[in-house]
């Protein structure tokens, strides 16, 4: 079991529904006193239980390679539910390498309490964001995962170096979004924006509500469609974008650019992941089943994070999703994405008409080109 005995956790990120912590050992871990935490993977479910070697003080990790993270107190399932969800529905539809892999370990509510505690304090010290303040970590949860860290390295084996000057390797992440229109936009060409457009168009209109994600406003995002363009020149627009919202740095953007527009163009894995929202959601929110699981894992693939580490050598992209997260299928759920979806055709979001016109300094999406 984790505890502040052992380990001490540093803030590195959130979302809506977890909390991501850089890992290392505690000073006062004893250098003969074992971690033993019950870790369940993939393969070995709870509860059975697996000896890990001794947490050692002079171990800056001592889980190399890996982030903790904790899930919010909020409407989000149940980390042992959602780690369920990962294994039997997301993880058999893409290939393990492409995965940002989990590991399922118990937290001491010890653990929790501080992590909550230091939350408080950030607010306090304004370092957290006012978007998220007043959220903070479930106490009554019993589980954490660690997860795969993609974040920039100075070596692979060393990821808790200190990202200087030259590294590694060096991370961007995005969020593909929908990668193809909505089933229930307007058809017969009348449409022109997709989902991901229309939705930031609309929230771009009445200004930064509260809840809205990261990347999502028009002076920060791009349109997603045209990741799956077949115009090399577009997919280069695309890649330059997201180089440019991970703020990489001017003398590094050169190499990155272009060893990005090669990963992109033609790309397997997005072509996958589009794939799997298509065929797992034919119907759309106002005429599918919003309860069933192939919908809600639709749902999951179109909020998920793309995470890639790429080498200065030229080596190979490493590319992996995350914030698979298991979409709850309770009805406020389902009556929110079918409200959104109601307005974004009723007040032509999709068609850029009526309320739905023009937004100043809009990113133009792919279908009004």
């Amino acid at each position: 079991m984790l505890d502040p005995s052992l380990v001490s956790l540093t803030y590195l990120d959130e979302g809506a529904a977890n909390i991501v912590y850089r890992i290392s050992a505690s000073p006062s871990a004893s250098p003969t006193r074992s971690s033993h935490h019950e870790s369940y993977s993939r393969t070995t479910p709870p509860p059975s239980e697996i000896d890990t070697p001794p947490i050692r003080p002079s171990s800056s990790n001592p889980f190399p390679g890996q982030l903790l993270r904790l899930r919010k107190d909020n409407a989000t399932a149940a980390v042992l539910d959602s780690h369920h969800h990962f294994n039997n529905r997301i993880a058999p539809l893409l290939p393990t390498a492409n995965l940002i892999q989990q590991t399922l370990v118990r937290a001491s509510s010890h653990l929790i309490q501080k992590c909550n505690a230091g939350l408080r304090s950030m607010e306090k010290r304004g370092a957290r964001s006012p978007q998220r303040a007043g959220v903070y970590l479930a106490e009554g949860e019993a589980f954490a995962v660690l997860v795969t860290d993609m974040s920039s390295s100075n070596s692979s084996s060393d990821r808790d170096a200190p990202v200087e000057a030259e590294t590694e390797s060096l991370s961007v992440e995005f969020k593909p979004k929908w990668l193809a229109q909505s089933p229930n936009a307007p058809s017969n060409g009348t449409s022109r924006r997709c989902r991901t457009c229309a939705l930031r168009a609309l929230r771009e209109s009445r200004g930064p509500m509260p809840g809205d994600e990261k990347l999502l406003s028009s002076s920060s995002g791009f349109c997603p469609l045209k990741l799956m363009e077949q115009d090399r020149g577009i997919v280069r627009e695309v890649g330059n974008r997201i180089v440019e919202l991970n703020r990489i740095r001017k003398e590094d953007r050169g190499w990155m650019e272009e060893t990005l527009f090669a990963w992109l163009y033609g790309n397997a894995l997005l072509a996958r992941l589009r794939t799997l929202q298509v065929v797992m959601d034919p119907e759309g929110v106002l005429m599918g089943n919003l309860e069933s699981p192939d919908f809600l894992t639709a749902m999951t693939m179109r909020d998920c994070t793309l995470f890639l580490r790429i080498p200065r050598d030229g080596g190979p992209i490493e590319a992996r999703l995350g914030d698979l997260d298991l979409k709850a299928a309770s009805p406020k759920k389902a009556d929110y994405w079918r409200r959104v979806e109601r307005q974004l055709i009723d007040d032509g979001w999709y068609t850029a008409i009526g309320r739905g016109a023009a937004v100043e300094s809009e990113e133009r999406c792919q279908l009004s080109q």
